[in-house]
């Protein structure tokens, strides 16, 4: 049953923390030797150590930030390559932290913002130290494999999209619950969140294949299996009323055009010898399904606009503008919109 029709959501239940709506962007630098040394510095407001960096200035990209405040905060004017490492949005703070790298320690000039420092392995750092807010993530970032960098997505302590080795790890929603509307069948639908918001239900999500758009029949053969699919579902989890997983997305084009526009999702479930639900209609002359437990979860769909936005704008793929401070070039922005034109004209053959 494709859901791709706009109308009026670890195996682990995942508190995601609020956020307002301009959190404050700050940059750092995780300053590593090639000894496989990293630069601390212990804060003079109490607040443990951390990595130099701070607030992004009017105008200032996160990685001319990160720079600045190495500078002013060691004295070292960094020339070097800063590779964007990790991204975290918690806490009313936005702070992206750069990987440089320096031939051996140095003794930084310190300004009053920081009364000591310390050159340390990583691991070290993770055990000895009070760490400021956010370090963590970034050393730990260091020795996590694909499965520990997907737990700390859905745990808010990295945003989505994230790189990883040949893929792009995404977090998706699979499915919402509650009422919805399907434009393309004329109809209301009920999904009852007791089928869905359970830890049988998230079990049946892993390894389901992401696909661009529905297949124009409910579920996949091998043809379209072969033609649509651009990753798997790694696992699930329950965020508020919704089903959400984190995928790994393996095809080049479909991950630059999730890190750079608003997309959403839609899955597709299947009754097999039985109907869909108990369907009735309203004085008002509406068709309304409640609907019943789906026989087979086929796929989840990546679409411009799905039933379970509900009306709103498309939101069943977390992006967090991970690209935020960068450009796509003349080539990879026609690739984009080459592939949001054929999600449309899929999303048109469906809809009729």
């Amino acid at each position: 049953m494709p859901e791709n029709v706009p109308v009026p959501g670890p195996a682990v239940a995942v508190d995601t923390p609020s956020l307002p709506v301009a959190p404050l962007r700050a940059a750092g630098v995780l300053l590593v030797t090639t000894a496989g040394q990293a630069l601390f510095m212990r804060r003079s407001d109490g607040q443990g150590w951390a990595l130099p960096g701070g607030g992004l200035e009017d105008g200032e990209t996160a990685e001319q930030a990160a720079r600045r405040e190495l500078a002013e905060e060691t004295g070292l004017t960094y020339e070097g390559k800063l590779a964007e490492w990790t991204r975290r949005i918690r806490d009313s703070v936005d702070f992206t932290t750069f990987v440089g790298k320096v031939d051996e320690a140095f003794a930084p000039t310190l300004n009053a913002e920081h009364q000591a420092f310390v050159w340390l392995p990583p691991e070290i750092a993770l055990t000895d130290l009070p760490l400021h807010p956010g370090v963590r993530v970034a050393l730990a970032r260091l020795s996590m494999n694909e499965r520990g960098v997907a737990e700390a997505i859905a745990a808010g302590e990295l945003v989505s999209p994230q790189r990883f080795a040949n893929m792009l790890l995404v977090a998706l929603r699979i499915t919402g619950t509650g009422a919805s509307y399907r434009s393309g069948l004329k109809e209301y639908v009920w999904r009852d969140g007791s089928i869905y918001l359970n830890q049988a239900f998230l079990d049946r999500c892993a390894g389901l294949p992401v696909i661009v758009e529905h297949p124009e029949k409910a579920v996949l053969d091998s043809d379209e299996y072969s033609e649509r699919t651009v990753g798997a579902v790694m696992f699930a989890y329950i965020q508020g009323d919704e089903v959400w997983a984190i995928a790994r997305i393996y095809n080049a084009e479909i991950a630059h055009l999730l890190e750079t526009e608003q997309l959403s999702t839609s899955p597709g479930v299947a009754f097999i010898g039985k109907k869909a639900g108990a369907e009735f209609t309203t004085e008002d002359g509406q068709t309304v399904l409640i609907e019943d437990e789906p026989s087979l979860l086929d796929h989840v769909a990546l679409c411009r606009l799905g039933v379970w936005d509900k009306g709103g704008d498309p939101a069943g793929v977390q992006v967090d503008t991970l690209k935020a401070d960068s450009r796509l070039d003349a080539a990879l922005m026609a690739l984009a919109a080459s592939h949001l034109a054929a999600l449309e004209r899929r999303a048109g053959r469906l809809s009729r």
